[in-house]
């Protein structure tokens, strides 16, 4: 799927990364963890913020992708929601309620996936403009 890894997210995950501090993975070293268990143990529960800021950024723009549905898919039945959005409107234009509980109920998703994650993304967004 075109689009599931960003620069962004790259840069990110790295900022994330770079500021575990050093003295946690040498102490995990003495203690005889290798590399996988490092990155298990020490860096992954320390980026957690980062990796749900990230899952949401990346939830967020392939739910909200338009161009490569238009581009890749034929058939009425497969269209992806908010492109069923777009031609609901174009066959709707004067009911602008029907056109609005649409809108509403493709939005639902990204709503509760943002509810459900808020805490980590809002910890993540602020840990990585602090330095």
């Amino acid at each position: 799927m075109p689009g599931l890894v960003s620069a962004f997210s790259i840069y990110l995950a790295r900022q994330f990364i770079e500021d575990v501090p050093d003295s946690l993975c040498e102490a995990a070293k003495i203690d005889g963890a290798g590399p996988l268990r490092i990155y298990w143990n020490v860096i992954l529960p320390n980026i957690r913020p980062a990796i749900g800021s990230i899952g949401i950024f990346t939830a967020m723009q392939v739910w909200n992708d338009y161009l490569n549905p238009l581009l890749m898919l034929n058939d009425m039945d497969k269209m992806t929601l908010p492109l069923g959005l777009i031609i609901f409107e174009g066959q709707r234009s004067t009911d602008l309620s029907a056109t609005m509980a649409m809108a509403m109920i493709v939005m639902l998703p990204m709503i509760v996936i943002f509810v459900l994650f808020q805490k980590q993304f809002v910890k993540g967004v602020t840990l990585g403009g602090v330095k």
